[in-house]
């Protein structure tokens, strides 16, 4: 019978570039609540969880932090929080157009 051996592969929250969207989402999210009462902040690490499970590249995960700051603020807003946190988004704009619609 074959062995198997657990991965040691790093979290894909080890990224900085993870982290920092982490950081965007969980501002821009700040003070939002769910219908249960829980903190907004669940949904995208939820669906942060899903792409990390699904094998995503980095930007795709991003973008799925990322994904909701578009529902509750103004662009301008939105591209600030961005601009503040230094994050440099290299090729998310592909992966969530939702986020850069409208803005010029």
């Amino acid at each position: 019978m074959a062995k198997t051996t657990k991965s040691s592969t790093k979290s894909i929250t080890e990224s900085p570039r993870i982290q920092q969207a982490i950081d965007i989402a969980t501002k821009a999210h700040e003070g939002q609540l769910r219908k249960t009462g829980e903190p907004y902040i669940i949904h995208p690490l939820a669906v942060m969880k899903i792409l990390e499970e699904w094998n995503m590249d980095e930007d795709t995960i991003i973008a799925g932090i990322l994904h909701d700051i578009t529902k509750e603020m103004p662009k301008e807003q939105q591209l600030q929080i961005i601009i503040d946190s230094g994050i440099i988004l290299d090729n998310v704009q592909l992966h969530a157009p939702k986020l850069w619609h409208g803005m010029s």
